[in-house]
């Protein structure tokens, strides 16, 4: 059994780790096609470096935390079946709101219309289990050292910048080779 430290979780720092958790899911897509096709895409619908389905999703596995980190295995169960749907229902909802399909897996052994699949899961959850268990206790500490007011601050200037960025992406979504399906048909 792992050992459970309650964590109290403010609006700011909730906040905080949302654009954390974005820029890690935005920096690991980058990489990952870099790796894969030699190129730097800016991955999703923003332009900035987020991607808010990783901040999302990054937040619930810290709340999730908060009652199953005690339990690794019922833990790695919440955050496949909390990024099934989250990465399931954010596809539909990109689809219908701009006509584009953001990805695709139907080449994925085990998928589901090609909005999920197991393999992804599988991967959304050892990193999620990596995150709780290896990353956030540092990640805790830092952000705990930040003062209130200095995180306040930063996470004003983030939103300002989100905010910004989202009424860009609302005349048009950044769309392109690698980015979303129909820029590729």
């Amino acid at each position: 059994m792992v050992e459970q430290k309650s964590v109290h979780y403010t609006f700011s720092y909730l906040i905080l780790l949302f654009f954390i958790f974005s820029f890690i899911g935005w920096a690991w897509e980058v990489a990952f096609h870099i790796a894969i096709d030699g190129a730097f895409i800016n991955r999703g619908v923003f332009y900035g470096p987020w991607l808010p389905i990783y901040g999302s999703g990054g937040i619930v596995m810290m709340l999730l935390a908060m009652k199953l980190k005690s339990h690794p295995l019922r833990l790695f169960g919440a955050i496949v079946a909390v990024s099934a749907v989250l990465e399931y229902v954010t596809s539909v909802a990109l689809e219908r709101v701009t006509g584009n399909r953001w990805w695709d897996y139907s080449g994925y052994r085990f998928n589901f219309q090609g909005r999920v699949c197991l393999y992804g899961l599988l991967v959304f959850g050892i990193g999620g289990c990596l995150l709780v268990y290896r990353v956030m206790p540092g990640l805790e500490k830092k952000i705990q050292k930040i003062p209130l007011q200095v995180r306040r601050g930063i996470c004003t200037v983030l939103v300002i910048l989100f905010l910004a960025d989202a009424m860009m992406v609302i005349k048009s979504p950044n769309q392109g080779i690698g980015i979303s399906i129909a820029a590729m048909r």
